[in-house]
């Protein structure tokens, strides 16, 4: 254990954190105002109040440190999750209204008949600015790529 003096809390503080290994910490203090402000300004992995080793024997808290001292947790919730790859999924809730989303075909670009009639017609539909003509620019669209095949 490594004992240093200081003069302010503050100082104390900059002083824990000035180590590049931050695996745990550990405030011994009966005010429990100055100790939690040394906890939530402490860098480290894991912290613990007046104690020193009560997170290694609870299996269900994370652990693991930052800085030289690693990156990522095992055991608990968190550690779980570092072995797994989060993935996001969804499903068509509609299916059973008949309701289904089809994959368009290909649009061959440049357009053969109406290239860039089709392209500036697309972004007048896109970013054009009122509803009468991105009405048109829709039709034009319609019939552009009905005209093309």
């Amino acid at each position: 254990m490594c004992i240093f003096t200081f003069k302010t809390d503050e100082e104390a503080i900059s002083i824990a954190n000035s180590s590049p290994f931050a695996l745990g910490g550990s405030v011994f203090c009966l005010d429990s105002n100055r100790r939690d402000k040394f906890m939530k300004n402490m860098r480290s992995g894991m912290v613990n109040a007046n104690d020193f080793a009560v997170n290694y024997l609870c299996q269900s808290l994370p652990f693991g440190g930052i800085g030289e001292s690693g990156f990522g947790r095992f055991a608990g919730e968190e550690g779980l999750r570092g072995c797994c790859y989060e993935r996001a999924s969804t499903e068509d809730k509609f299916e059973i209204l008949g309701i289904r989303a089809s994959i368009p075909s290909v649009v061959q670009y440049p357009q053969k008949v109406a290239g860039p009639i089709f392209v500036t017609n697309l972004i007048t539909l896109i970013y054009g600015k009122g509803f009468k003509s991105k009405l048109i620019s829709f039709w034009d669209i319609i019939q552009s790529a009905m005209s093309s095949e």
